[in-house]
């Protein structure tokens, strides 16, 4: 018999956040990342409010860096 209380560790706490955290991006990164091209600006221009914009821009950002799409919440987007 086994204890089932423990769980196998293969990723640090620091790992995990590396690769599903949200992006720390420099201001380098944030004019590449968040660049829009005319096709996605005509899409935004879509879109019915400012929040529905920001999160737009803020997941395509977030996919170009990192290749996922995240789940957030907005108290997480403005820290």
């Amino acid at each position: 018999m086994h204890d089932s209380g423990k769980r196998l560790t293969i990723l640090t706490v620091k790992e995990i956040q590396a690769l599903y955290g949200l992006p720390q991006f420099t201001d380098e990164e944030q004019a590449t990342y968040f660049a829009l091209d005319p096709l996605v600006k005509q899409q935004l221009d879509q879109l019915r409010n400012i929040t529905t914009s920001v999160y737009f821009i803020l997941q395509l950002g977030y996919f170009k860096a990192k290749k996922q799409f995240f789940i957030s919440h907005r108290e997480t987007l403005i820290n």
